[in-house]
């Protein structure tokens, strides 16, 4: 089975995907693509990602279902670490998990 990813520019809020892929700081400091998402799904979404123990640090990973409050079906969202010791390195590891 193949999985095609497609790179695109532009507002996370009106992604048309089956999902996008976000990134998280483990020292909590919200992205802002991460902040609008999670203002658009509410209070659910941080509360899902708290149920499965997602603390962005390196490795966790979480999907989360929009239930229709986005237009793609699901986030996906990779944790980074500490945001100082954040390399383009753990951005890749991070993104291939993702």
């Amino acid at each position: 089975m193949t999985t095609r990813v497609t790179v695109k520019t532009g507002s996370v809020l009106r992604a048309a995907e089956d999902g996008v892929v976000l990134f998280r700081y483990a020292d909590g400091e919200d992205p802002p693509a991460f902040a609008m998402v999670a203002k658009a799904l509410g209070p659910a979404f941080r509360q899902a990602l708290k149920g499965c123990g997602f603390e962005g640090k390196p490795a966790h990973v979480a999907l989360v279902h929009t239930m229709g409050r986005l237009p793609a079906r699901v986030v996906v969202v990779a944790g980074l670490g500490p945001r100082e010791s954040t390399t383009s390195e753990r951005v890749r590891q991070a993104a291939a998990r993702a």
